[in-house]
């Protein structure tokens, strides 16, 4: 086994395509695959099953690829999610749209840590 077979054998896994995120998921689980392949050749190689491992010690896996997509919800997503929750879900929905707080920290809130002056109708993504 070469290090050509190998890396061969890791872009095969890449479809080529135009559309940049299918690729970047493509690649993300390419390397994922690669790493388990790899652990297995280094076992192998500690158990003197195969005399080298400069093969697959050449091969890098694809950069940048690990990172998940950003994507920001517009005010008509935010109000479609909300109008297509179940009632008490929709709530919480709700505040975390509108505060930025996690599902946990919403949580975790106390009827003192938000002020008298808040109200549960001042939500404009009804």
């Amino acid at each position: 086994m070469t290090t050509a077979d190998l890396r061969q054998w890791r872009d095969s896994r890449v479809p080529t395509t135009d559309d940049r995120e299918a690729r970047r998921r493509a690649q993300n689980t390419a390397n994922r695959v690669w790493t388990i392949l790899r652990a297995a050749l280094n076992l192998a190689f500690q158990n003197e099953r195969t005399p080298t491992d400069q093969a697959w010690r050449r091969i890098k896996p694809f950069k940048n690829v690990d990172r998940p997509q950003t994507r920001f919800l517009l005010a008509e997503d935010c109000r479609r999610l909300i109008q297509a929750a179940e009632p008490d879900f929709a709530h919480l929905l709700r505040a975390c749209l509108l505060t930025g707080m996690r599902l946990g920290e919403l949580m975790a809130l106390k009827v003192e840590d938000v002020g008298p002056e808040i109200r549960p109708d001042c939500c404009s993504l009804q």
